[in-house]
């Protein structure tokens, strides 16, 4: 019972409005929460993009050995990854709009764990690389689709910190590439180790696909309106200067870093300076711990 103005008595009234305020608490709470868990499941995934691209600096001198790579074989190996998930970006953004981020991240990742197993199987360069490739593939979309998620879930306001914070998050993929993939691979082996590490990517992309939705209300919203081709996109964007400015550091500068941490810095710290597979593990740790720390500086 409750009073109104004048002090008379609303009952029935009164309950019903108290019960319509405590439902629509109940259900931000809900949403809260649900996208949380999105944004949870976004980071994991990305993380495993992160991962598979630096991961094989530690196992560099396995590759050689087993595969019987050249130190060319072994880049051009390490760099399908990459032209892989340069490519595949052409096509993601109407694929994002149309199919929807949650099915394209969910069946991508499962492309990249199939990705995995085939490279944990390969007995030579051909089978590696086909590994390599469908692991470029397969982790296309990890960020570009978190980032889809994102606007639907989270508001304006609060994209440029989740996208700080998804890409923060991801370096943990690159120190789970140091010392724990060499202890891993000392433990069981590189063949061993990817293929783990492949069944546990199935899982999470079976995990995302059942409790991520698109939005808060479930579908992908249709917007024909707004569709426009790859190469109608393609020409917008390369027109603008902004463009160019931003690509051109990239390139120089995560690419000077990437080739550096993701491949050729493990041999050298190997085979050159003499260290473990474990010690070089943990020099590369501490240059993710120094990313994380001076990126926002």
């Amino acid at each position: 019972m409750c009073r109104n103005d004048r002090g008379a008595y609303q009952g029935r009234n009164c309950a019903w409005g108290e019960g319509v305020a405590a439902d629509h608490l109940d259900k931000r709470r809900s949403l809260s929460s649900r996208r949380w868990v999105v944004f949870c499941l976004c980071a994991a995934l990305f993380i495993c993009s992160q991962f598979y691209r630096v991961s094989n600096a530690i196992i560099a001198p396995q590759l050689q050995r087993d595969l019987d790579l050249s130190p060319e074989s072994l880049g051009l190996l390490t760099a399908l990854f990459f032209y892989t998930f340069a490519v595949v970006q052409l096509p993601l953004g109407p694929c994002l709009d149309r199919i929807g981020a949650r099915r394209s991240m969910a069946a991508l990742t499962i492309v990249g764990s199939v990705g995995a197993w085939i490279f944990a199987s390969a007995k030579g360069l051909e089978g590696a690389a086909l590994g390599r490739v469908l692991l470029g593939a397969g982790m296309a979309a990890n960020l570009m689709g978190s980032m889809k998620l994102f606007t639907t879930w989270f508001s304006p306001r609060e994209f440029a910190t989740l996208s700080g914070l998804i890409i923060a998050l991801g370096t943990i993929g690159n120190m789970a590439a140091a010392t724990p993939l060499a202890l891993l691979v000392e433990t069981v082996g590189w063949r061993w180790s990817f293929a783990i590490i492949g069944v546990l990517t199935a899982l999470l992309a079976i995990v995302f696909y059942a409790f991520v939705r698109e939005g808060p209300y479930g579908t992908v919203q249709d917007r024909k309106e707004d569709t426009f081709s790859i190469f109608e996109m393609a020409r917008t964007l390369l027109g603008r200067r902004d463009y160019w400015i931003i690509s051109l550091s990239t390139f120089l500068r995560y690419g000077i870093f990437v080739a550096i941490q993701g491949l050729w810095v493990g041999p050298y710290l190997m085979e050159v300076v003499g260290l473990s597979a474990v010690q070089a593990g943990n020099l590369l740790l501490i240059l993710n711990v120094g990313l994380i720390i001076g990126s926002p500086l």
